[in-house]
């Protein structure tokens, strides 16, 4: 985000901070530009895990290769009530799309993405077709999704990064 005044004689770039209420505007303004509509993702190319009544939603942009959302998907076990849809997004080489091949194509895809990303467990050889992987990555791409894991809330919020079970159920309970 740039500031400029009315001329356009001054340019500056940086956050700009309101010191009265102690909020920082260029970061606000960030998220509403980068938030992406709940309705908008391609949810039929996304598999659910619904734990409890699955009232809350939450969906997740992961590479079936990154460390960070395996470390993640461990930590997700232990949400309650919410309704998870995964969105497998392999942007970390040509090993990441196999795996996701790999992943989508059985009928319990939840539970081959859970063997491998929290147990291990290398997903077997599949063959099917896989362009709904191709939907995830064009979304992504479009959106600005560029690592993982990436955490998309029903208000829109997105989050970066493999973030404390706290903060995510903290965001999931404030969503009205």
């Amino acid at each position: 985000i740039f500031y400029t005044d009315a001329e356009g004689n001054f340019l500056l770039q940086g956050s700009l901070i309101d010191t009265k209420q102690k909020r920082n505007l260029t970061e606000e303004r960030v998220d509403k530009l980068t938030a992406i509509n709940f309705e908008a993702l391609p949810l039929k190319d996304a598999f659910t895990i619904v734990r409890g009544n699955g009232k809350r939603k939450l969906a997740v942009f992961a590479d079936p290769n990154c460390g960070f959302c395996k470390r993640f998907e461990k930590d997700l076990q232990k949400l309650d009530n919410v309704t998870i849809y995964h969105f497998i997004y392999p942007i970390l080489g040509e090993d990441s799309r196999t795996k996701s091949n790999n992943v989508w194509c059985p009928k319990d895809k939840a539970k081959v993405w859970n063997n491998w990303m929290i147990g291990g467990t290398t997903p077997p050889t599949a063959n099917c077709d896989t362009s709904a992987i191709d939907t995830i990555v064009a979304f992504g791409q479009k959106n600005r999704i560029t690592g993982t894991p990436l955490l998309l809330f029903a208000d829109g919020t997105r989050v970066p990064g493999a973030v404390p079970m706290a903060q995510v159920e903290k965001m999931l309970s404030d969503i009205k």
